[in-house]
């Protein structure tokens, strides 16, 4: 009677449901079925005139298959139990599943779909799949039953680890049933942030650039996320990498991520490095976005990504990110990465004729890059240059001339630099100090360079 039934509920849903198969329908119904009946039971009772509907076929379905489950739950009561012995013998399905949630994707129904995804793990002990599991998801999300998804996707993220899966199943199964769902982008979002809570960090990121690739560009609040753990797993280098990723798809940081991104300068001890720095060229202290910001370019560049890190400095120009003096020394500290003193010099020069103003970095630069080449006197003129219009040299400025005239075997004026640097209230650094001592040495003044040595101890 069952196969009966069964093949007559198949050619009617041929006609109400188009693709929803038979076992799918059937389960829908009784599953619609035990929340109507629950909810009149609660307001005084069961009666059959309560399923009666106008449409013929449905009517046709409630006499043959529903009325008998009518009278069968006035005996013994409709529930989960009952609807488990009812399909005891049916073997569920993916195609079923699935095809049963997507019933249930509407907001409404979001709390019928977990109902059903949990009866059909427990009680009919099917394994559900990752397209099963992105479904409900969606669903959930849809529905903002943000904890109830957060749960399903943990689950779907362990699994899916100990399974040795590929690190984009999840992800592909999600953007595979984001159309079929009405889904909404906040589910990238919340798979990228429970990535980051299960410290998948590496995972997280390939995601992130996975999305922007398949036009999902996912929030300043999920980089957060991600950029906080990572920052706290002591990954530098990979919070570097993430915060340039934000700023090349245009998530631009809130003062959040700011935080995140200062308390890593301190983590790493670069803060006050950058401080000096943008000390030198501002004059004065920066706010934390321009240090961050100022720092990103830095490290684009010291990894010799010269043109990246131009491209980006202009985005951020643009948006007010970073100081006009600072985009400017810093294009003229590019210039000179890529390794033409001449051509850096025009740049530098052409800016001047713009109303830019040097500053004792472009100099400590500009004295660091002619002792490379081997312009000893025009490194030398550079420190007359820059004290006669009142800019005041810093550590740096005095280790490259300390190093550099050693280095060209002027010991006599590197010793005065290094003198003048101690009047400053300044100490040279070990690597300068150690060249000066070596070739004061080898010139047989030995006792200059322990007097030296002296005065740096006292």
């Amino acid at each position: 009677m069952f196969k009966a039934a069964a093949s007559i509920y198949g050619a009617a849903t041929q006609l109400l449901y188009g693709g929803l198969d038979c076992s799918a329908l059937l389960l829908l119904n009784f599953f619609r079925l035990i929340e109507v009946m629950n909810l009149l039971s609660k307001s005084g009772g069961i009666h059959e005139t309560h399923m009666a509907t106008n449409n013929p076929i449905s009517n046709f379905l409630f006499n043959k298959q529903l009325r008998p489950t009518l009278h069968w739950h006035s005996s013994i009561g409709l529930n989960w139990d009952a609807l488990t012995r009812r399909f005891d013998s049916v073997e569920l399905s993916n195609s079923v599943v699935e095809k049963v949630l997507l019933e249930l994707k509407e907001p409404i129904d979001a709390k019928r779909a977990l109902g059903f995804f949990h009866w059909s793990a427990h009680q009919m002990h099917f394994k559900h799949g990752t397209s099963s599991y992105c479904i409900a998801i969606h669903i959930l999300v849809r529905a903002k039953l943000i904890k109830d998804a957060r749960v399903l996707l943990e689950s779907a993220l362990t699994q899916s680890v100990s399974g040795n899966s590929s690190r984009f199943l999840i992800i592909d199964s999600l953007l595979g049933s984001y159309r079929s769902t009405n889904s909404i982008p906040f589910v990238f979002d919340l798979l990228i942030q429970t990535y980051s809570k299960l410290r998948m960090i590496d995972v997280a990121f390939d995601v992130c650039q996975y999305l922007d690739e398949h036009g999902f560009t996912p929030s300043v609040i999920s980089y957060n996320t991600l950029i906080h753990v990572v920052q706290k797993s002591d990954q530098t280098t990979l919070v570097w990498k993430i915060y340039e990723h934000m700023i090349q798809k245009r998530t631009f940081p809130n003062e959040v991520t700011i935080r995140i991104m200062i308390s890593a300068l301190c983590k790493e001890g670069k803060l006050q490095e950058f401080v000096d720095i943008l000390d030198s060229i501002h004059g004065k202290r920066c706010s934390p976005t321009v240090i961050v910001n100022t720092c990103l370019i830095f490290r684009i560049l010291e990894e010799g990504r010269v043109e990246e890190g131009i491209v980006l400095l202009k985005r951020l120009l643009q948006k007010n990110m970073i100081l006009d003096t600072i985009s400017y020394s810093l294009i003229i500290y590019a210039r000179v990465k890529l390794g033409s003193l001449d051509s850096a010099w025009e740049v530098y020069e052409e800016m001047l004729k713009r109303g830019f103003h040097a500053n004792s970095f472009i100099y400590t630069l500009f004295i660091a890059a002619h002792f490379k080449e081997g312009r000893i006197e025009g490194a030398i003129g550079l420190m007359q240059e820059m004290e006669n219009t009142g800019l005041k040299p810093y550590n740096e400025t005095f280790n490259h001339l300390i190093m550099g005239c050693s280095k060209a075997g002027r010991s006599e004026e590197s010793l005065k630099f290094c003198e003048k640097m101690v009047e400053m209230g300044l100490v040279p650094s070990c690597l300068a100090f150690n060249e000066m001592v070596g070739k004061l040495c080898e010139a047989g003044n030995m006792k200059r360079a322990d007097e030296m040595l002296t005065v740096l101890l006292d």
